[in-house]
């Protein structure tokens, strides 16, 4: 949705005025509550605010898909391309082509430990690799996303996919392809967006997707 992505481009005018989150590192739902943490912030209203958690609170914890990348080969250039072949059944030629590409992909949209598995055996042969998030998960398939800052939320449902700058310490927004909620400043000029309260975009999108998972975990 251009609304939103527009902040993200033009917000590196001013880096002072608002605190962009660009990675996801945990993602959790309250039970208890209803509430969507994210890097330890609540997600509350339109803003992001610091957790605080009750010792007897559950969460449904989501899992996250990642991708391997090969920041360089080593010294053993020819242990990494046998690695690939018995580990990821690739052929010599796939190995060999993989290698020679700038920062290439070993593995996408794979479970994160998987990731951390075989980044933990190319490292033990002197490549180096890093992971790089996707996006998370729940149980009942939905997904957030940190698309350049901005949270990307969809549902497994039939709920429209919610937009969320994930800004701390001022009001964000919220929008849907079609309607927003929350600070204005994030409105650019001739949107075609329809502005609604808070309060109503909570009722029909943001509520529906929590409850749509606490209703699959329960």
């Amino acid at each position: 949705v251009s609304t939103l992505y527009d902040f993200i481009n033009s917000y590196k005018q001013n880096y002072n005025r608002y605190n962009v989150l660009r990675r996801i590192n945990t993602c959790q739902l309250n039970l208890r509550t209803g509430l969507l943490e994210i890097n330890n912030y609540i997600f509350f209203n339109t803003s992001f605010i610091n957790a605080q958690n009750l010792n007897g609170d559950s969460f449904d914890r989501f899992e996250s898909k990642s991708n391997l990348i090969l920041k360089r080969v080593g010294p053993d250039r020819i242990s990494v391309i046998r690695l690939l072949m018995t580990r990821l059944n690739y052929s010599f030629h796939e190995s060999q082509s993989i290698l020679d590409k700038d920062l290439p992909v070993i593995q996408e949209d794979i479970m994160h430990h998987e990731a951390e598995s075989l980044k933990y055996e190319l490292e033990k042969i002197g490549a180096i690799c890093y992971i790089e998030i996707i996006y998370f998960f729940s149980e009942d398939g939905s997904t957030i996303k940190n698309n350049n800052g901005i949270l990307e939320l969809e549902s497994s449902s039939t709920i429209p996919k919610i937009y969320i700058p994930f800004i701390v310490n001022k009001p964000s927004a919220m929008s849907t392809d079609s309607e927003f909620a929350g600070n204005e400043y994030f409105l650019p000029e001739n949107s075609t967006l329809t502005i609604i309260s808070v309060d109503e975009f909570h009722q029909k999108y943001f509520k529906p997707f929590v409850n749509h998972i606490k209703e699959y975990v329960s």
